[in-house]
């Protein structure tokens, strides 16, 4: 399992985040990978969990890509797991 956070406002976004630890879990070269916007739409993750109005975010999202089981929660955190084939 690989799990890394992100800083909201930093120089990753959470959708550049998942892709790049996809990609380093896979041995897998970033722009290999399918689109992340075939599975869910990286915008709304960014949105989510980079406010602009400065309220307080809440919640979790669980998707599954390219083989790989994603979490992405409120407070920064991204956990990518393999899949069992």
């Amino acid at each position: 399992m690989t799990t890394c956070s992100f800083r909201p406002k930093e120089s990753c976004s959470a959708s550049e985040r998942i892709i790049k630890l996809i990609a380093e879990q896979s041995d897998t070269d970033p722009l290999d990978l399918p689109p992340l916007s075939e599975r869910i739409d990286p915008a709304a993750i960014d949105h989510l969990f980079t406010p602009d109005d400065g309220e307080p975010v809440f919640g979790e999202i669980n998707f599954s890509y390219h083989g790989h089981h994603v979490s992405v929660a409120y407070d920064g955190e991204v956990v990518v797991t393999a899949t069992p084939e």
